[in-house]
This record gives C-alpha cells, sequence and structure tokens, in this order.
C-alpha cells in the first residue's frame, strides 16, 4: 500500500456521480466474445463470437461490444477507455541473447532466472519480477537456466473507440430490479480500425530508349567443306585435291576461310552480334499522387487484447441545470 492518504470521495458538481471500471480480454472464439470480465457494477461484456453465443449474447457485429451494467443509471456523464495490446506469441528464452536492448517485453515464464538476474536483463529494481510485468531490456541475455521466454508485445490494431446512440436512454430500463442482478441497462461501444482504399501511382513522363555502349564484330570469313570421293562426272565438274578445286580426290578437304579469295569457299561475312551492354531505360518525369485514401472502419481488437472502460454516471433522477 502506498503511504498516502486517501479519502474515498471526489469532488464534484454532479449529484451522487458513480465511476465503473472493468477490464476483459478480446477472444472470439468465447461464448461471450469475451473471457476475463472484471469489474464491479458490470453485468456482461458480449462481442461477436464465432462459435455459438452464450445466452444473452446479440452476437454483435465485428468490432463492437455491448456492455451491460447491474444497474440502472440516469445520465452518463462521460467514458474512457485503453486496449493494452496482446502479445505476439513469439518467445525468446532469456539465455539465448535474442533480446534487443531498449525493446520492451513481458515475462510470460518466469523459470529458474533469479531476481538479480532479472535485474540484469532489465526489471526495475523494486519490483518482483513475475508473469506479466513488462520491462525495458537493458541487456541482451540473463545468465541461468535459461527456462525463461520473454515474447515481444504485438499490437491491437484499434486508433480509437466510439460509443454508439444516446446512453442515457439505453442506461434507463425498466427490466430487471436495479438491485445488482441482471439490469437490462446497456452501451454499445465500436472499436474503430483504418481501412486503406486502393490507389494507384500513374506516371507523368517518358521513357528514353536504352542506350548500347560497345561495338559490333567485325566482318569475319566461314569455312567451306568439299567432300571428297567422288570422281568428276566430266571437265566441268569438280572435287577437292589439296587446297584446291581438283577433279577428284579420295579423301574430304576443308578450305579456311581465310583462303577463299585465292581457293575459294564463302566470301566475307556480314557484321555479327555485337558485344556490349545496353543501358536501362531512363525515365524522366514525376508519379502523381495516390489516388487511395484511408477511413475509418469497425474493426474487431487483436484476438487477446485486454481492453479498459471507465465509465462516469450520475445515479441521481435530480439533475443539476445543464446536465
Amino acid at each position: 500500500m502506498a503511504n498516502r492518504r486517501y479519502n474515498q470521495f471526489f469532488n464534484t458538481l454532479h449529484k451522487m456521480p458513480v465511476l465503473l471500471d472493468c477490464q476483459f480480454t478480446v477472444d472470439a472464439t468465447d461464448g461471450n466474445g469475451v473471457t476475463g470480465l472484471v469489474g464491479p457494477g458490470i453485468q456482461n461484456v458480449w462481442m461477436h463470437t464465432s462459435t455459438t453465443p452464450s445466452a444473452g449474447n446479440p452476437n454483435p457485429a465485428s468490432g463492437y461490444a455491448v456492455v451491460q451494467l447491474q444497474d440502472n443509471y440516469n445520465k452518463l456523464f462521460g467514458f474512457e477507455s485503453a486496449i493494452k495490446s496482446p502479445l505476439s506469441g513469439s518467445s525468446l528464452l532469456v539465455a539465448s541473447a535474442g533480446l534487443t536492448i531498449g525493446q520492451p517485453y513481458v515475462i510470460t515464464i518466469l523459470g529458474t532466472t533469479s531476481l538479480a538476474q532479472w535485474i540484469a536483463l532489465g526489471v526495475p529494481a523494486g519490483i518482483a519480477p513475475a508473469v506479466g510485468v513488462v520491462f525495458v531490456a537493458a541487456a541482451t541475455s540473463a545468465t541461468g537456466t535459461g527456462a525463461v521466454q520473454v515474447p515481444k508485445v504485438g499490437s491491437s490494431g484499434i486508433v480509437g473507440v466510439d460509443l454508439f446512440g444516446n446512453p442515457d436512454l439505453s442506461i434507463q430500463s425498466t427490466a430487471g430490479n436495479n438491485m445488482g442482478v441482471s439490469s437490462g441497462s446497456y452501451l454499445i461501444f465500436r472499436f474503430n480500425g483504418l481501412s486503406f482504399a486502393a490507389g494507384a501511382y500513374t506516371p507523368a513522363g517518358t521513357v528514353a530508349a536504352p542506350v548500347f555502349t560497345g561495338s559490333a564484330l567485325g566482318a569475319h570469313t566461314h569455312d567451306l567443306k568439299i567432300i571428297g570421293g567422288q570422281a568428276a562426272a566430266g571437265t566441268d565438274a569438280v572435287s577437292a585435291k589439296t587446297l584446291t578445286l581438283g577433279k577428284e580426290a579420295a579423301t574430304d578437304i576443308t578450305i579456311a576461310g581465310a583462303n577463299s579469295a585465292t581457293l575459294g569457299g564463302n566470301v566475307a561475312a556480314s557484321a555479327g552480334t555485337p558485344a556490349g551492354t545496353n543501358s536501362a531505360p531512363v525515365f524522366t518525369g514525376s508519379a502523381a499522387s495516390l489516388t487511395g485514401t484511408a477511413s475509418m472502419i469497425a474493426a474487431a481488437p487483436a484476438a487477446g487484447s485486454v481492453v479498459y472502460l471507465q465509465l462516469y454516471l450520475s445515479n441521481s433522477r435530480i439533475l443539476n441545470k445543464g446536465e
């Protein structure tokens, strides 16, 4: 306990103000859509479920929460909300030297790591290490048995919470006995996420043609092969003989292309495949602005997110002017 004196009231001009608070964990696999509901004066919290809804759960669309109160109230002064991000599910052994200095971590398995080892890892002195304690890593690992896992903190994916409808009408119910037993009063909240509409970048400009850098192959010749072993049929026929065209030869002979000028054969060929490189096309201009836009949508917090709600209500039928 803190060494301070606290009085069990706060000053306000409102008559009979009541503060209700609760917390719950988002879990679409549960019939209520949530688990671990804790909070005095809160009868139920229902969210969308992927299984058979529990009794009373209207199974609201994904991203909405119905908060049922135990009692009836006359007016809602306001509310506050906070969401604790779920764990990423990626566990790290503290003995594996896998932690990043400066990164917040949450203890999920205490293991046999000692108090001194936890302090060296970053748990502040005076805080008892326990499952759920968050700390900023001061070292990449801790000595010891290495039986402790520390996953990183994830994200809920929610940017805000809205209240729907006129709450002063839904918190005044004729159902129930207004004695903390199943009142019909309720509030509906929406969790907001961001949706990005598809857009496109259309380039405005020109693309330059590739530029070749190098040189073409020079003129060159090919060899001509004449098959020997066939006697000439006449004085105009030829057959291979040494490096000249004779009338008869018993073997094959090849006339090199380089000798085509004096001995015959293929003539010089035209330039061949160039040897060099083509430059990459160069774009000149600018891209247009993205045409897509972001919009707010109803979105369920990531599974495992813990939601905190504080409700400020009036328990009096007599209201001050302007309330």
